[in-house]
């Protein structure tokens, strides 16, 4: 069994999972993960809909992991105490052909998508603790937040805080609860032009395995169609930062001509639609299974509660709040550095 600790809850995972950049889990464990073999032969998919001669747990209908995986559907249960995972009885190798290549990334691996979609969803559930979508650095042992969407700028103005002297908290979700923030992870995403950075701050570069051909392949795709900032890699750091108190929350956005500075009442509907959009997958899962067992619909609710009430608390808790939008031509590290002393 693999112990760590997610937003400060204890699990154990089952799984084969390289899970070197999670604290390691001490105590009384709260939650399994379990991965457990099904016979697909016997399931029927047409146009999304499950055959109704075969009794399933809750299901979640995933393209991209169709994909890599070459299976027809994921099949999960989720209870209290735990998050089951049914994958066929007759495995089938990860995609590594160049047909397949795009769609490489880690957060398509199959049990990637336990800890990056199902785990926070049930942490909403049944622990109360709202999962934003969000990067966090420290100092002096106040919290400073980066919210918003995909593609935002959360991991780069982080990775520019780390470059100031700033530390790491965690990177893509945190969880939040009584005016308190909790690690999800020691992982961070990082881009090409950073990497050298990372290195010198202590980051180090997750191993890629018996993909690393396929990964290599994928940062060469990415890099000439794209360019190279939109290469990126998975990087972690092994330190034990904890927080007191929440400085700044800076909600981040994208778009139009030029560039907005201030604070707004409307972050927390901005917060609240951020984390829904987020685990959409799962949440539409959820209310799709809701249909044949009425326990999925009540998780469903419980997780909208949680969600408005502490984006309201977060933002009422935070002694600085500000939203930023600006153009998708301009750097999120040239936005920082203009506004960074009002920031931190």
């Amino acid at each position: 069994m693999n112990k760590f600790i997610y937003g400060g809850i204890c699990i154990d995972f089952n799984g084969r999972y390289g899970n070197v950049f999670f604290d390691k889990g001490e105590g009384k464990t709260e939650l399994r993960i379990v991965l457990k073999e099904m016979d697909y032969s016997k399931v029927k998919i047409k146009e999304n809909k499950i055959s109704a001669d075969y009794e399933l747990p809750f299901f979640r209908f995933h393209k991209e992991l169709e994909n890599v995986m070459g299976i027809s559907g994921l099949f999960f249960d989720i209870n209290e105490k735990e998050i089951i995972l049914y994958i066929p009885k007759k495995k089938k190798r990860i995609a590594s052909t160049l047909k397949d290549f795009a769609c490489m990334d880690f957060q398509f691996n199959l049990e990637g998508t336990i800890v990056y979609q199902i785990l926070p969803i049930w942490v909403m559930a049944f622990k109360r603790r709202a999962i934003f979508h969000a990067s966090a650095v420290a100092k002096d042992n106040k919290a400073i937040i980066f919210a918003g969407g995909r593609r935002s700028g959360k991991s780069s103005f982080l990775f520019e805080c780390l470059k100031d002297g700033l530390d790491f908290i965690c990177d893509e979700h945190i969880a939040y609860k009584n005016k308190k923030i909790y690690r999800t992870f020691k992982l961070v995403q990082i881009y090409k032009p950073n990497w050298k950075y990372a290195y010198r701050l202590g980051f180090k570069k997750v191993g890629e395995g018996a993909n690393r051909l396929i990964s290599k392949l994928h940062e060469i795709y990415w890099q000439a169609r794209y360019g190279e900032w939109e290469v990126k890699r998975y990087f972690y750091l092994n330190n034990e930062k904890r927080c007191t108190e929440l400085e700044a929350l800076v909600y981040l956005e994208r778009g139009g001509s030029k560039i907005i500075f201030r604070n707004t009442k409307e972050i927390p509907k901005r917060l609240e639609a951020s984390i829904l959009y987020e685990f959409k997958d799962t949440i539409d899962g959820l209310i799709y299974a809701g249909q044949f067992n009425s326990k999925y619909l009540d998780m469903v609710e419980r997780v909208q509660e949680v969600v408005k009430k502490e984006s309201k608390d977060i933002v009422k808790s935070t002694r600085k709040v500000f939203f930023i939008r600006y153009p998708d031509k301009i750097l999120p590290k040239d936005i920082y550095r203009i506004y960074k002393k009002k920031i931190i």
